[in-house]
């Protein structure tokens, strides 16, 4: 999605440390310090999963770091949407790309 969308400086599996938690996120902009998350329903289906996935964006959020969390039906039936969110956040971030060329 990230390449036809032309949005570059991800890395798959970006492990991320937070300050003695260390955490791997789906796709991880280190410079811009930008978490995307790809999420299904099947990973949250206890308590346990949901509360620790709640840490996990907390500590990342608490180091610094903005996430984005998308479902898989987003990625897969909005892309475009996902994209201009995606760049949205590099702006801010004093990113990247502002448009789609």
């Amino acid at each position: 999605m990230l390449l036809t969308q032309r949005i570059d400086g991800f890395t798959p599996q970006l492990r991320v440390e937070t300050g003695g938690f260390e955490v791997r996120v789906d796709l991880g902009h280190q410079e811009a310090r930008i978490a995307l998350e790809a999420e299904g329903f099947a990973f949250h289906g206890s308590s346990g999963d949901f509360a620790a996935d709640c840490r996990r964006y907390d500590e990342l959020v608490a180091a610094g770091w903005l996430v984005l969390r998308f479902t898989y039906w987003q990625v897969l039936a909005e892309p475009e949407w996902v994209g201009d969110m995606i760049r949205a956040a590099l702006v801010q971030r004093g990113g990247v790309q502002k448009d789609r060329t």
